[in-house]
């Protein structure tokens, strides 16, 4: 059996492409944060909150206590799940993937070759793993007074995510000083 390996996929885009792409990518999170921002419901929590609200009832009782207030709640959180979906995730999914594949070197450097490559099919795991949380999460704001079981779903998808995104930026900042390390002593 042939094994697949990416070690040298980012062989083909140069130093400069790769920065733009991480630049850009970056540009494009720090924007829909801002976007967020706006999209949040005048009173109450915004997406965070709601991705962790693990039951039915809290589900209920935040749109109940404080997204009822807002008219346009239910609207702002459904664009801001659709701008998490199609514009944030696919973002980091690209500068994670892009960093962890460009600190290859670093790692091979310290006895780890194929730790970017699992970092970098984390990343998109994460993001795979975000899109379902967002879907589970439409089908919450969907049906608010009987959200069922996607509450839970939602929060197990959510916490996954973190976990994983968390490993992957832990581990891509250790490289990355590492790199520097390198670069800096040679």
């Amino acid at each position: 059996m042939r094994s697949v390996s990416l070690e040298g996929s980012l062989d083909v885009l140069s130093g400069t492409a790769r920065a733009v792409a991480v630049v850009v990518g970056v540009a494009v999170l720090v924007g829909c944060q801002f976007l967020f921002g706006a999209l949040r419901p005048t009173d109450g929590p915004g997406i965070l909150k709601f991705e962790f609200v693990w039951t039915p009832e809290r589900a209920t009782k935040i749109f109940k206590t404080s997204w009822e207030k807002d008219p346009q709640a239910r609207s702002k959180i459904r664009t801001a799940l659709w701008v998490d979906t199609v514009v944030f995730v696919p973002a980091y999914v690209t500068v994670f993937t892009v960093l962890c594949l460009a600190t290859s070197s670093t790692a091979r450097g310290r006895g780890m070759a194929n730790l970017t490559e699992v970092l970098a099919f984390g990343s998109l795991v994460a993001g795979l793993l975000d899109i379902v949380e967002n879907v589970a999460l439409l089908r919450v704001l969907a049906n608010l007074d009987a959200p069922g079981r996607w509450t839970y779903v939602a929060t197990a998808l959510a916490v996954a995510k973190f976990v994983l995104l968390a490993f992957v930026v832990v581990s891509v900042s250790v490289l990355g000083i590492w790199w520097v390390r390198m670069r800096v002593s040679a």
